[in-house]
Protein backbone atom coordinates (compact mmCIF):
# COMPACT_ATOMS: atom_id res chain seq x y z
CA UNK A 1 0.00 0.00 0.00
CA UNK A 2 1.43 3.36 -0.96
CA UNK A 3 0.92 6.45 1.10
CA UNK A 4 0.33 9.64 -0.73
CA UNK A 5 1.01 12.93 1.01
CA UNK A 6 -2.03 15.12 0.76
CA UNK A 7 -1.56 18.76 -0.07
CA UNK A 8 -4.04 20.90 1.86
CA UNK A 9 -4.97 23.57 -0.69
CA UNK A 10 -7.17 25.57 1.66
CA UNK A 11 -4.44 25.75 4.30
CA UNK A 12 -1.92 26.88 1.70
CA UNK A 13 -4.29 29.53 0.34
CA UNK A 14 -4.95 30.83 3.86
CA UNK A 15 -1.24 31.03 4.72
CA UNK A 16 -0.40 32.76 1.43
CA UNK A 17 -3.33 35.13 1.85
CA UNK A 18 -2.08 36.18 5.29
CA UNK A 19 1.48 36.54 3.93
CA UNK A 20 0.23 38.64 1.00
CA UNK A 21 -1.77 40.92 3.29
CA UNK A 22 1.31 41.59 5.42
CA UNK A 23 3.55 42.30 2.43
CA UNK A 24 0.92 44.50 0.72
CA UNK A 25 0.40 46.56 3.88
CA UNK A 26 4.14 47.20 4.26
CA UNK A 27 4.60 47.88 0.54
CA UNK A 28 1.64 50.27 0.46
CA UNK A 29 3.07 52.19 3.40
CA UNK A 30 6.54 52.32 1.85
CA UNK A 31 5.39 53.26 -1.67
CA UNK A 32 2.55 55.58 -0.72
CA UNK A 33 -0.20 53.89 -2.71
CA UNK A 34 -2.39 50.83 -2.20
CA UNK A 35 -1.35 47.49 -3.67
CA UNK A 36 -4.27 45.29 -4.68
CA UNK A 37 -4.15 41.54 -4.07
CA UNK A 38 -4.15 40.65 -7.78
CA UNK A 39 -1.35 43.16 -8.49
CA UNK A 40 0.69 41.70 -5.64
CA UNK A 41 0.18 38.13 -6.83
CA UNK A 42 1.30 38.94 -10.38
CA UNK A 43 4.31 40.91 -9.14
CA UNK A 44 5.33 38.19 -6.71
CA UNK A 45 5.09 35.46 -9.36
CA UNK A 46 7.06 37.53 -11.87
CA UNK A 47 9.77 38.49 -9.35
CA UNK A 48 10.28 34.82 -8.47
CA UNK A 49 9.94 33.44 -12.01
CA UNK A 50 6.88 31.39 -11.06
CA UNK A 51 3.94 30.33 -13.19
CA UNK A 52 0.42 31.31 -12.20
CA UNK A 53 -0.47 30.00 -8.69
CA UNK A 54 2.76 27.98 -8.56
CA UNK A 55 3.68 29.91 -5.40
CA UNK A 56 1.00 27.96 -3.50
CA UNK A 57 3.31 24.92 -3.61
CA UNK A 58 6.38 26.74 -2.27
CA UNK A 59 7.47 27.76 1.19
CA UNK A 60 6.37 31.16 2.38
CA UNK A 61 9.39 33.51 2.39
CA UNK A 62 10.29 36.25 4.85
CA UNK A 63 7.86 39.21 4.75
CA UNK A 64 10.53 41.95 4.97
CA UNK A 65 12.71 40.31 2.31
CA UNK A 66 9.69 40.16 0.01
CA UNK A 67 8.88 43.83 0.66
CA UNK A 68 12.48 44.78 -0.19
CA UNK A 69 12.40 42.66 -3.33
CA UNK A 70 9.10 44.16 -4.56
CA UNK A 71 9.79 47.80 -3.68
CA UNK A 72 11.45 48.44 -7.04
CA UNK A 73 8.93 46.39 -9.02
CA UNK A 74 7.41 48.47 -11.87
CA UNK A 75 3.85 48.63 -10.55
CA UNK A 76 1.70 49.10 -13.67
CA UNK A 77 -1.07 51.21 -12.20
CA UNK A 78 1.27 53.78 -10.74
CA UNK A 79 3.36 54.67 -13.77
CA UNK A 80 6.96 55.66 -13.25
CA UNK A 81 7.22 58.01 -10.31
CA UNK A 82 8.56 61.27 -11.63
CA UNK A 83 8.70 62.97 -8.29
CA UNK A 84 7.32 62.84 -4.75
CA UNK A 85 6.41 66.17 -3.18
CA UNK A 86 5.74 66.45 0.55
CA UNK A 87 4.38 69.75 1.79
CA UNK A 88 5.63 71.22 5.06
CA UNK A 89 3.47 71.27 8.18
CA UNK A 90 0.83 73.95 7.75
CA UNK A 91 1.05 73.94 3.93
CA UNK A 92 -1.84 71.52 3.38
CA UNK A 93 -3.33 72.09 -0.06
CA UNK A 94 -6.58 70.10 0.12
CA UNK A 95 -9.44 71.92 1.85
CA UNK A 96 -10.65 70.24 5.05
CA UNK A 97 -14.08 69.64 3.47
CA UNK A 98 -12.51 66.73 1.53
CA UNK A 99 -12.45 63.84 4.02
CA UNK A 100 -9.51 61.47 4.21
CA UNK A 101 -10.52 57.99 3.11
CA UNK A 102 -9.51 55.45 5.71
CA UNK A 103 -8.65 52.40 3.63
CA UNK A 104 -6.09 51.79 6.33
CA UNK A 105 -5.05 53.97 9.22
CA UNK A 106 -2.87 56.88 8.25
CA UNK A 107 -0.95 58.81 10.84
CA UNK A 108 -0.21 62.33 9.77
CA UNK A 109 3.37 63.40 10.33
CA UNK A 110 4.23 66.69 8.71
CA UNK A 111 2.33 67.85 5.63
CA UNK A 112 0.58 66.12 2.77
CA UNK A 113 2.37 63.75 0.42
CA UNK A 114 1.91 64.24 -3.30
CA UNK A 115 3.22 61.83 -5.95
CA UNK A 116 3.79 62.94 -9.52
CA UNK A 117 4.24 60.21 -12.14
CA UNK A 118 6.11 60.35 -15.40
CA UNK A 119 4.11 58.79 -18.26
CA UNK A 120 1.04 58.11 -16.13
CA UNK A 121 -1.28 55.66 -17.90
CA UNK A 122 -4.11 58.18 -17.48
CA UNK A 123 -2.97 61.75 -18.32
CA UNK A 124 -6.15 63.22 -16.79
CA UNK A 125 -6.46 65.94 -15.45
CA UNK A 126 -3.08 67.29 -16.61
CA UNK A 127 0.13 65.77 -17.86
CA UNK A 128 1.78 65.36 -15.44
CA UNK A 129 -0.60 65.59 -12.48
CA UNK A 130 -0.35 64.99 -8.74
CA UNK A 131 -1.79 62.12 -6.70
CA UNK A 132 -2.71 62.33 -3.04
CA UNK A 133 -3.33 58.67 -2.21
CA UNK A 134 -4.48 59.37 1.36
CA UNK A 135 -7.50 61.28 0.07
CA UNK A 136 -7.81 59.59 -3.33
CA UNK A 137 -7.64 62.80 -5.34
CA UNK A 138 -5.76 63.93 -8.42
CA UNK A 139 -4.42 67.46 -8.79
CA UNK A 140 -4.34 69.36 -12.07
CA UNK A 141 -0.90 70.99 -11.87
CA UNK A 142 -1.91 73.82 -14.20
CA UNK A 143 -4.98 75.20 -12.40
CA UNK A 144 -5.21 73.54 -8.95
CA UNK A 145 -8.46 71.66 -9.59
CA UNK A 146 -8.92 68.48 -7.53
CA UNK A 147 -10.61 65.41 -9.00
CA UNK A 148 -11.88 62.11 -7.71
CA UNK A 149 -12.84 59.63 -10.44
CA UNK A 150 -12.86 62.41 -13.08
CA UNK A 151 -15.32 64.47 -11.05
CA UNK A 152 -14.09 67.86 -9.86
CA UNK A 153 -14.43 67.92 -6.07
CA UNK A 154 -12.58 71.10 -5.10
CA UNK A 155 -9.74 73.47 -5.89
CA UNK A 156 -6.59 74.25 -3.94
CA UNK A 157 -5.33 77.77 -3.31
CA UNK A 158 -2.91 79.41 -5.71
CA UNK A 159 -0.37 79.55 -2.87
CA UNK A 160 -0.64 75.78 -2.33
CA UNK A 161 -0.42 75.03 -6.05
CA UNK A 162 2.69 77.18 -6.39
CA UNK A 163 4.25 75.47 -3.34
CA UNK A 164 3.75 72.05 -4.95
CA UNK A 165 4.98 73.24 -8.34
CA UNK A 166 8.03 74.87 -6.75
CA UNK A 167 9.18 71.56 -5.27
CA UNK A 168 8.79 69.73 -8.59
CA UNK A 169 12.03 69.97 -10.52
CA UNK A 170 10.58 68.40 -13.68
CA UNK A 171 9.26 70.85 -16.32
CA UNK A 172 5.53 71.44 -15.86
CA UNK A 173 2.91 72.92 -18.15
CA UNK A 174 2.30 76.64 -17.55
CA UNK A 175 0.31 77.64 -14.47
CA UNK A 176 -3.03 79.21 -15.44
CA UNK A 177 -4.19 80.65 -12.12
Amino acid sequence: MTTESKFDTSDSVNRWSAFGAQVRAKLSKRLGFPIEQTEFQAAYEESRGLKELEFLYTEIPDVDESVDRLTDYPWEHSGTILETVTLKEGEEAIPEVIPELLLEKYIKVGGEKWVIHKNDADPFPSNPHGHNYARKVKLNLTNGLLYRKRIQVSIISKKSLLAIREQCKHPLPPCTI
